[in-house]
């Protein structure tokens, strides 16, 4: 008799510890694109658990399901697939490149400037470009942003749509530094005004040639 009450209750404990790890779960997630909201479906379903409690005689008890909840959907949105297409190359070809001159007063010289004008600029003689005004190093020249590629990569990026066309000018500023000079004997600073050659007589001479959009936001 003792030795069967033993057993009983090793099962019974056993019974217990099995319930209280709860049931356990399985999920089947299916994945549908709607047109406006794409996300993928997922069902959770919990799997049904018995406990049979084994006698000490050998025999094995009824069975006794565990109470398992309802199955349960979870949304989980997903990104829409993208295109990974490379956008077209420009069929108006490569910007073209000119040089010009100017009369400065604030500097009371002859001045000149390269502008790289970007491709298609011939063809709608009424459309306007943005402007970006490229100022080369105190000991560089006036090729110097061309020397590091940049109309070759504004070819490409314009070409390949990347970037919207824009015009792009390169002054002159001599061995100099982009600001007005003081005067001063002992130093030999000679007052000349390379900032107002560069604000106040560069963009009114470049506006005045080409179809720039003579704004300051348009401007750079």
């Amino acid at each position: 008799m003792r030795r069967a009450k033993e057993c009983r209750k090793f099962w019974k404990s056993r019974a217990n510890s099995e319930a209280s790890k709860g049931p356990s779960w399985s999920a089947t997630v299916t994945a549908y694109w709607a047109p406006d909201r794409p996300r993928a479906l997922a069902i959770v379903r919990p799997l049904r658990l018995s406990v049979g409690l084994p006698t000490c005689g050998g025999a094995v008890a009824q069975p006794s399901p565990l109470a398992s909840p309802a199955a349960t959907e979870i949304v989980i949105p997903t990104p829409r697939p993208t295109g990974t297409a490379a956008p077209s190359p420009s069929p108006l070809g490569k910007g073209r490149v000119e040089r010009g001159t100017f009369h400065s007063n604030a500097l009371d010289r002859t001045m000149q400037f390269v502008v790289y004008l970007p491709p298609g600029y011939d063809v709608n003689p009424a459309r306007r470009y943005p402007t970006a005004y490229l100022l080369h190093g105190g000991g560089g020249d006036i090729m110097e942003w061309p020397s590091y590629g940049a109309f070759d990569q504004a070819d490409r990026l314009m070409g390949e749509q990347i970037i919207p066309p824009y015009i792009i000018v390169l002054p002159d500023g001599g061995q100099e530094y982009w600001v007005d000079h003081v005067t001063d004997r002992r130093t030999g600073a000679n007052g000349e005004k390379w900032g107002t050659y560069t604000a106040k007589e560069v963009v009114p001479a470049i506006e005045s040639r080409y179809r720039t959009i003579a704004r300051q936001d348009a401007r750079a």
